[in-house]
């Protein structure tokens, strides 16, 4: 008897951690198929806490619009997911790569903490404004501070690089910097290749000129 009911206990504590882990995992395969198993299983043993991390939402993308002060003629060049494909071609030999990646992206995350910060202090200074006022002042407000930022004189200089790899003389041209977000498919939409992924503006600066030296 004292067997059997170590055995149930064994049992039910191996269940439910393993229903936690399956049900607490980021959207899976399982989860879709039991969902009526999942809301029963919240109802008793809700909780707030997880055993993983949520899967990213979205992808950055970083383009430089590049244009010539003369002709006006224009290239854009999106930076990000070539630099990714770069380090996974050249993997293990891509210490460049990875250097390179870890330089951009640490900048665009340092614009994005800048921009989340001119919204708060933009809608504290202007309460009842609209969207479209609050996106304007606030990307005027983060470009105010392009020279002094560090991550976007990064961000600056790294837009010459990409004209200069592209055989375009940089004191022939003027820049913008345009970064945006594109979101993920969702899991159940992962082998749907009609699945639309909206990509959303986050910043867009006007027409600069730059040098490496900015």
């Amino acid at each position: 008897m004292k067997k059997l009911y170590l055995f149930a206990m064994l049992s039910c504590f191996l269940l439910y951690w393993m229903s936690t882990i399956l049900f607490t995992m980021p959207e899976n395969y399982f989860e879709i198929e039991f969902g009526e198993q999942r809301a029963f299983f919240d109802r008793l043993f809700y909780q707030r806490w997880s055993f993983f991390a949520p899967p990213p939402q979205f992808n950055d993308r970083l383009y430089y619009v590049i244009r010539d002060k003369k002709s006006r003629q224009q290239h854009t060049f999106e930076v990000i997911r070539q630099i990714t494909t770069q380090k996974q071609l050249k993997a293990p030999f891509n210490q460049e790569e990875n250097l390179l990646d870890y330089a951009v992206n640490n900048s665009v995350l340092g614009l994005k903490d800048i921009q989340r910060e001119n919204v708060r202090l933009v809608k504290y200074i202007f309460p009842d404004s609209s969207d479209s006022f609050i996106s304007r002042k606030t990307l005027t407000l983060t470009w105010q501070n392009n020279n002094t930022s560090e991550a976007i004189r990064t961000l600056k200089r790294y837009g010459v690089m990409v004209a200069l790899k592209n055989n375009l003389n940089p004191a022939d041209q003027e820049f913008k910097m345009v970064l945006s977000q594109k979101n993920l498919p969702k899991f159940k939409d992962r082998n749907n290749k009609n699945a639309k992924t909206e990509e959303v503006l986050v910043f867009e600066s006007p027409f600069y000129s730059a040098s490496l030296n900015n």
